[in-house]
């Protein structure tokens, strides 16, 4: 046992040999400060600076402490003292010890240039007011803002009829950065996303007006918004009792200004004052109807209808539609209920039996019909869509009309057009004009006006080019970056919004044909 102790310390002095040489090694890069009863004569030393928090060094050596600080024990003589703080260069300097003795330093990284920077301020439009942390400077673009603390600095840029903007611009020791905005034209046009505008989710669903005046709008994940012209509030089902689920599939105001809301799990109305809920399954389509009457196809449930205060419901087993799946529905200028069938071709139904339409033998334009809606007259209208198999050198694709239902017969009133969009709605302005959704290489908003043959597209016809500032040079990238087609909304004041899945635009009124 005893042979054994003198083998374990024989083994522990030699690790600690070999470990000595490495301890030795750390010791020339790290000050140490000595005990007090190993120095008899000493110095110490206060280190101060302005801006504080600068890593105090001497003679090379960390000595782990940071401004304000004192460093003690220090030997007699000239000792280097080298202050290193992160975006400024270092600052070196010789102190002259005396024993038993304590002097004070102070750096004022603030008189010397060759610590401060610079910020070059460049915005489109020039003449944009500058500020700096929240605080206007007194100066407008382009203008360069000198003899910066280095640090991270938010400039912001204000202009009339443009949105203000910022970025946040790093700058060190005699560096000189940019910082160049593009600010977002307001004059005629207006964008809304999660970079601008703060809202949660620009994957926007539906839009409606209240009869108060505030704009409502759905999104995809995160519940609704609801928009006072300033600002956008966010309910959630989270925040608010009223929202049953993050989704909306659709939300539409009726003809009286209340808010109906399609959820992944209700039906919800909100009359200006009071939200109100049926259970249901996910909401697949929402149409208004020119009574006001309400219908909602739910996913695989059949149709909720609201009129008079009443709901009521349209299933296979309460009226005997022939399937639940419904896209789109309506009524007729005869009272006569139609719905689409997402397995292809129509159903109508004149209070007694239904009747199966298809392309082949009904006269349907095309077997698939992806929307329904009435003129203000009355008159069925309906999108009609149908499969292109890929060709040799053709990818598969599919082609689009819209046709009116007339003394009987389907009526085609445009062209076939190249689509690869597949859940439409049909939205009728007060014009009668056809609103819907068209996508060949970038998805864009078209309409037919009565009496025409051809769609007016978005940017061709509908907009008021040489009158709008915002889209003179990049023409069909800003149309095709805020919005992507799915539906339109004009408000009570005449603006036009568009929406999608890159939040919302409002051109204001005077800027688009209305």
């Amino acid at each position: 046992m005893v042979l054994l102790r003198k083998v374990i310390k024989y083994c522990n002095f030699l690790i600690l040999l070999a470990f000595l040489p490495l301890l030795q090694g750390c010791a020339k890069d790290v000050y140490v400060e000595p005990k007090e009863n190993l120095k008899v004569d000493n110095a110490r030393l206060f280190v101060d600076s302005s801006p504080r928090g600068a890593i105090i060094y001497i003679n090379g050596k960390t000595t782990g402490l940071i401004t304000p600080d004192t460093v003690k024990w220090l030997d007699t003589g000239a000792v280097s003292v080298t202050l290193r703080k992160k975006l400024f260069w270092d600052t070196t300097f010789t102190v002259v010890n005396e024993k038993n003795t304590a002097k004070n330093i102070f750096i004022d990284y603030y008189k010397s240039d060759r610590m401060l920077a610079s910020i070059i301020c460049f915005s489109n439009p020039a003449g944009s007011k500058i500020y700096l942390n929240g605080v206007y400077t007194g100066r407008t673009t382009p203008d360069t803002l000198r003899k910066l603390i280095p640090d991270t600095y938010k400039i912001k840029y204000s202009h009339p009829e443009y949105r203000d903007d910022s970025v946040n611009v790093t700058v060190q020791s005699m560096g000189v950065e940019l910082a160049s905005i593009v600010l977002d034209d307001t004059l005629d046009v207006i964008s809304y996303n999660i970079k601008n505008s703060g809202i949660p989710s620009q994957l926007i669903t539906g839009m409606g007006e209240d009869k108060n005046g505030f704009i409502w709008a759905g999104t995809a994940d995160k519940g609704l918004l609801r928009f006072d012209g300033n600002k956008f509030n966010n309910y959630t089902a989270e925040n608010s009792s009223f929202v049953p689920s993050n989704y909306v599939k659709k939300l539409k105001s009726d003809r009286d200004g209340n808010i109906w809301t399609g959820f992944s799990n209700a039906l919800s109305n909100y009359d200006g004052s009071n939200w109100s809920s049926i259970q249901s399954d996910a909401i697949f389509n929402l149409q208004v109807t020119l009574d006001n009457t309400i219908l909602a196809s739910t996913e695989r449930r059949g149709i909720i209808k609201y009129s008079g205060g009443q709901y009521s419901y349209f299933t296979t087993s309460s009226i005997g539609m022939p399937s639940n799946e419904v896209t789109s529905m309506t009524y007729d200028k005869d009272g006569k209920f139609w719905i689409a069938l997402r397995a292809g071709g129509l159903a109508v139904y004149d209070g007694s039996s239904w009747t199966k339409l298809d392309s082949i033998h009904n006269g349907l334009p095309y077997a698939q019909c992806y929307g329904l809606a009435q003129m203000n007259d009355g008159t069925l209208i309906g999108i009609f869509s149908k499969w292109v198999p890929p060709g040799p050198q053709a990818p598969p694709t599919s082609l689009h009309v819209i046709a009116k239902y007339v003394n009987g017969s389907w009526i085609t009133i445009n062209f076939a057009v190249k689509s690869w969009l597949e859940d439409r709605d049909l939205i009728v302005d007060a014009k009668n004009r056809i609103w819907y959704s068209f996508e060949d290489i970038a998805r864009i908003p078209a309409r037919i006006s009565p009496g025409s043959y051809y769609p007016e597209y978005f940017v061709n016809y509908i907009l008021k080019l040489n009158s709008i500032r915002k889209f003179k040079n990049k023409l069909y990238q800003e149309i095709e970056y805020f919005c992507s087609g799915d539906q339109i909304f004009i408000d009570s004041k005449g603006n036009l919004w568009i929406f999608g899945n890159n939040g919302m635009i409002k051109i204001k009124p005077g800027r688009w044909i209305n």
